[in-house]
């Protein structure tokens, strides 16, 4: 949820999205709201 943070079982607009990705020691993180 773009508000709570709360996982969704359904993804309605607008929902946040939240990437962490490991890449050898680089960590890379990123997040961004879907309409």
């Amino acid at each position: 949820d773009n508000e709570t943070l709360d996982e969704l079982d359904t993804v309605k607009s607008p929902a946040l999205v939240s990437l962490a990705v490991r890449i050898g020691k680089t960590r890379l993180i990123d997040n961004v709201v879907v309409e």
